[in-house]
């Protein structure tokens, strides 16, 4: 799975887009075949990206978690940070809708692996925490929340809307670790992508 996702914002690339803008209908009702066809690429091409037609949405998925979660912590509060990740997804609900028939199935096994090695990096190299046995057992219980929630929420059809969604799931964060991640007024800045490519798709 694309190494778990390991790649940075620089692995964003014209095939890649040509790829996501290829898929117009339920996933599992295209081939790698017609995937290739409307992107104009060949399969060598297609496998040097992504080892399934599966891995998009995934890979779509952790390059926005790159501008959102990823960065409460870093350069985003807990409010920044959920609010423009939600309204993220909203913005691009039909891509998710398309693609969210997963032939994985591996119930958010891969977003709480990325997501487990966001945090651990935020608390151990941007923030300076030594992890104990209770950070660790707090990290799991959220990520349980996170992809339970995110998963409710895009079943609802998104509602409530983001702005009210991120207040109840904020509240929902174990305290300890809402206080590890919350970033200190001084700190506090706005993420902002130079990368065109990325941008195009994610506002």
């Amino acid at each position: 799975m694309l190494n778990e996702y390991a790649g940075s914002i620089e692995d964003i690339d014209e095939i890649r887009i040509r790829i996501i803008e290829a898929i117009d209908r339920p996933i599992d009702e295209l081939s790698i075949r017609d995937i290739c066809a409307r992107a104009h690429i060949s399969k060598q091409t297609f496998y040097s990206r992504f080892s399934s037609k599966y891995d998009i949405a995934n890979w779509f998925c952790a390059r926005f978690e790159e501008r959102t979660l990823n960065q409460i912590g870093r350069t985003l509060t807990w409010e920044e940070g959920v609010l423009a990740h939600f309204k993220t997804i909203a913005q691009q609900k039909e891509f998710l809708a398309r693609t969210s028939l997963n032939g994985g199935k591996d119930r958010g096994e891969a977003t709480k692996a990325r997501r487990r090695r966001a945090i651990v990096e935020t608390l151990t190299q941007c923030r300076g925490i030594t992890l104990n046995m209770r950070f660790r057992f707090l990290i799991e219980a959220y990520l349980e929340m996170e992809v339970f929630l995110c998963g409710e929420w895009f079943r609802s059809g998104f509602t409530p809307a983001p702005e009210e969604f991120s207040s109840y799931y904020i509240g929902c964060v174990p305290g300890e670790l809402y206080d590890l991640l919350e970033l200190p007024k001084d700190e506090r800045a706005i993420y902002e992508s130079e990368n065109e490519p990325f941008a195009r798709f994610y506002v």
